[in-house]
């Protein structure tokens, strides 16, 4: 895991429980979804912009 991945999961740990549940099912959901790199990338910022 490189350095800047594990400083954004520090910060998710700052969320709550469900918040944390929220952007996990996200991140997980866009990633089995098959899509590669950037595309992923996209589709994530997408979903997660209207909740920050």
């Amino acid at each position: 895991m490189t350095e800047l991945l594990e400083r954004a999961i520090a910060r998710l740990q700052t969320l709550s429980e469900s918040e944390q549940n929220a952007i996990a099912a996200i991140i997980l959901e866009e990633i089995e979804d098959g899509s590669s790199g950037f595309r992923v990338i996209r589709k994530i910022y997408g979903r997660l912009h209207p909740l920050l």
